[in-house]
């Protein structure tokens, strides 16, 4: 029996298993989804698709969302930023000149549109999100040039997207939103994206009402 325990140590200290971790496994995500939190993104178009393990994280947390955008004739329209896909996900869009954030997990949808079109030319759009009790509790506002043009208390936060990946300027794989078709690039251009994350771990409290809303028990 003591060699058969020291042979097992021995394997798990070499594939790093240890210390055991017996958490229930929501748990153990929400509470270490922090430490690989990244605060800042500076991405600058064209780009690839970001696989969802290397992207944004931003879902369940404070954060902004801000773009530079260029729209010389004034009716370009198309997807800015999306991630995930219809069953989890969300995008920023724009449809017939106004400016839209949508999370979408089925079967709900939560939207936010902004009640007058887009300027013509050069200007900057952001979706700001803050939480009041995170991953779940929260709201989002809209943002063109710095005045603040529409807002929504969610009724459900979105706490991760499905595996599409993180995109710029098209929503590549499956949509996340029914309101367009296909990837449905952005006619513009996208001269920068900058994405701010509040990376400040979970408090006691924030971690409890995660527990209750998930009914974990420990």
């Amino acid at each position: 029996m003591t060699r058969l325990k020291d042979k097992w140590s021995k394997a798990a200290a070499a594939h790093d298993v240890l210390p055991l971790d017996d958490r229930p496994l929501l748990l153990k995500l929400v509470q270490t989804r922090g430490a690989k939190l990244r605060k800042q993104w500076d991405i600058r178009p064209p780009i690839d698709p970001i696989p969802t393990d290397v992207s944004p994280i931003v879902c369940g947390l404070s954060h902004s969302i801000e773009l530079e955008l260029s729209r010389p004739k004034g009716d370009e329209d198309g997807v800015l930023i999306a991630h995930g896909s219809m069953p989890a996900g969300y995008v920023l869009y724009i449809d017939k000149g106004r400016l839209i954030y949508e999370t979408s997990l089925i079967p709900w949808s939560e939207v936010i549109a902004s009640p007058a079109k887009l300027p013509r030319g050069t200007f900057k759009v952001k979706y700001e999100q803050t939480m009041t009790s995170r991953p779940f509790d929260g709201r989002g506002a809209l943002y063109v040039n710095g005045r603040k043009v529409a807002e929504r208390k969610f009724d459900r936060v979105l706490f991760a997207p499905g595996y599409d990946g993180f995109c710029v300027g098209a929503d590549y794989g499956n949509r996340v939103s029914r309101a367009y078709e296909g990837p449905n690039p952005f006619q513009g251009q996208i001269q920068r994206v900058l994405i701010d994350v509040d990376t400040a771990a979970m408090k006691p409290l924030e971690i409890m009402r995660f527990m209750k809303a998930m009914s974990i028990r420990v």
